[in-house]
């Protein structure tokens, strides 16, 4: 895996150092590169035959699963605390629940990304998860899920 600074949602460095233990925002995209869009549609009833004609689908929507961490760094338990509180304010600042969708962007060489080239699209947190806040307010887990709908609703080369 490549180090960090590889994901960023709504401009937010999701991977805010170089490698997890460093740093105060670590979230991997666990649910959504590789995975292909919902689809929808239906097939078609034809009035007295047997079975039915395969009707019309289309790619639909993208989930994608962010999950991770939001840590406090410091060489006092209060440094700790108002560290973990900034990166708390800043993951959830960018995931409001079902606001307009926001861009996420992918770096690669994150999930065999070429080099030098970014994936791009516009997804919004329809779900938050957190885990108990734990070694006395310093370390957090959260899950999202966020949601694209783009047409169609997959990851471009450049943002539109």
């Amino acid at each position: 895996m490549a180090d960090g600074h590889c994901i960023r949602v709504r401009a937010l460095d999701v991977q805010n150092a170089a490698k997890p233990e460093l740093a105060t925002i670590w979230m991997d995209l666990e649910v959504g590169y590789f995975e292909r869009a919902e689809a929808e549609g239906e097939d078609d009833t034809i009035p007295g035959a047997d079975g039915r004609d395969v009707g019309v689908y289309r790619r639909s929507r993208r989930l994608i699963q962010l999950q991770g961490y939001t840590k406090g760094i410091g060489g006092t338990e209060d440094e700790r605390w108002e560290s973990w509180h900034a990166a708390q304010e800043a993951l959830l600042g960018v995931m409001p629940m079902h606001s307009a969708p926001g861009l996420v962007e992918v770096d690669g060489p994150y999930l065999g990304i070429p080099v030098g080239t970014t994936r791009f699209l516009y997804a919004r947190c329809t779900r938050q998860l957190g885990g108990p806040v734990l070694n006395h307010m310093a370390y957090q887990a959260w899950s999202f899920t966020l949601e694209c709908i783009d047409s169609p609703p997959e990851w471009q080369t450049e943002p539109s």
